[in-house]
């Protein structure tokens, strides 16, 4: 049982997404921009993290300690072609729950050709982040299999922290819209936990292709539609719509759908028949004069346990549970059918350079709920942060048998 719930709470930590960041895209945004910039941006950027902290146990309290470098380079090589690479490196000591160990991320590394104005190709592996949603993130498909280590649940963390797919993307930007296709290949089968493995059978392990459209209504409303083709599964589709309200306030909805098994029938491997399934999220962010931001999010998803579900899946044999936590980390979606998702943030709060960030998270079928907060200040080439984390368990949740329920970090960044 306690394998099943702490990969459980793992794979909904995991879950979490971020606004939409495609980067090819973005080159022919800031195209213009960088060709008015009287010096050029560094092109290598070096990252050093160190946190250390304590968890609150059954047995007492347990301390831990990690250290990251984080590598970061994106450098025009000719007018029309640059290079893109990004590696993270972890050392961590978790004090008897995972022990002590090492894990490099490859994140990115890929060539990105421009030849005519509009158009971009890409070649490589490329961290393809898909959707508008804050919390839960549907039609983001290729965050499955992305993540090697978990170091900050921070949603925005999560989704710049993770591997990309290796992939060819092709991108043409017009006045009235933009198309996008890719084609991600098969090029293992085998995921690999070593601590310097490029891991490609995790990030492809199937062949797919992925097709997207945007078009240009106006300045406030920013649609999109997407098509997922894969091996595996049936077509998958999905619609990201992103409305600007006022100054203050955006709103937004995400939806994707398709023919698939529930998420169980995965983990188990059964050869069952698949159904039209709906994952969803929706929801707003309001920003204050005073640098206050508020966002709210509905999760929905129809392949995961509902709560009747939920008690027969906490009564089938631990093995059993055990291969559905393993899902829940490996595709990142959420454990069960319906949540409720808030972050807050505050800039310059208290203090000029000091952020106070907050998230909550509640499940609605098992009644499990997640608490984290934070508060970073901003030297010029160096942040400090604490960080806290408490679940609030009880025996049929997610963070039932969890080993820790508070968890206190120190952290300290620097940017060279």
């Amino acid at each position: 049982m306690k394998p099943f719930i702490i990969a459980s709470a793992c794979g909904l930590l995991m879950a979490a997404g971020a606004q939409a960041d495609d980067s090819s895209l973005a080159a022919l945004a800031l195209a213009d921009e960088a060709a008015v910039e009287s010096a050029a941006p560094k092109a290598w950027r070096l990252q050093i993290d160190g946190a250390a902290g304590y968890q609150n146990r059954d047995d007492g309290q347990s301390r831990y300690w990690r250290g990251s470098e984080q590598f970061s380079l994106d450098s025009g090589l000719t007018d029309t072609l640059r290079l893109v690479f990004r590696d993270r490196l972890d050392h961590l000591d978790t004090a008897g729950l995972t022990g002590h160990h090492t894990m490099n991320t490859w994140q990115e590394g890929y060539l990105n050709w421009q030849p005519v104005e509009g158009l971009a190709m890409d070649a490589g592996r490329i961290n393809i982040r898909n959707g508008v949603a804050t919390g839960y993130s549907p039609t983001d498909w290729f965050r499955d299999g992305a993540t090697r280590v978990v170091t900050d649940i921070d949603p925005t963390s999560l989704r710049q922290n993770r591997q990309g797919s290796v992939m060819l993307n092709g991108q043409w930007l017009w006045d009235s819209g933009a198309v996008s296709l890719l084609w991600s290949p098969r090029l293992s089968h085998e995921s690999s936990t070593a601590s310097f493995s490029a891991d490609l059978g995790s990030t492809n392990n199937q062949h797919r292709g992925q097709l997207s459209y945007s078009p240009q209504i106006n300045d406030r409303l920013k649609p999109q539609f997407l098509a997922l083709f894969s091996e595996d599964e049936a077509l998958q589709t999905g619609v990201n719509l992103s409305l600007l309200l006022n100054d203050s306030t955006t709103l937004y909805a995400e939806w994707a759908g398709g023919k698939q098994q529930d998420q169980w029938d995965k983990a188990w491997q059964r050869d069952t028949a698949g159904h039209f399934r709906s994952q969803l999220a929706v929801g707003g962010t309001f920003t204050s004069a005073s640098k206050i931001s508020l966002t709210a999010e509905y999760q929905y998803n129809e392949a995961a346990p509902d709560r009747d579900e939920w008690e027969k899946l906490r009564a089938l044999p631990p093995a059993m549970q055990a291969a559905y936590s393993g899902y829940l980390v490996r595709s990142q979606e959420i454990a069960t059918r319906e949540g409720i998702f808030f972050f807050f943030n505050w800039q310059d709060s208290l203090v000029d350079k000091l952020d106070v960030n907050a998230m909550v998270r509640l499940d609605q079928v098992n009644d499990s709920n997640l608490y984290w907060g934070e508060f970073r200040y901003h030297f010029t080439r160096w942040d400090t942060a604490v960080q806290w984390q408490h679940y609030s368990p009880g025996k049929d949740t997610l963070y039932g048998a969890a080993p820790f329920d508070t968890q206190l970090n120190l952290l300290f960044t620097l940017y060279l």
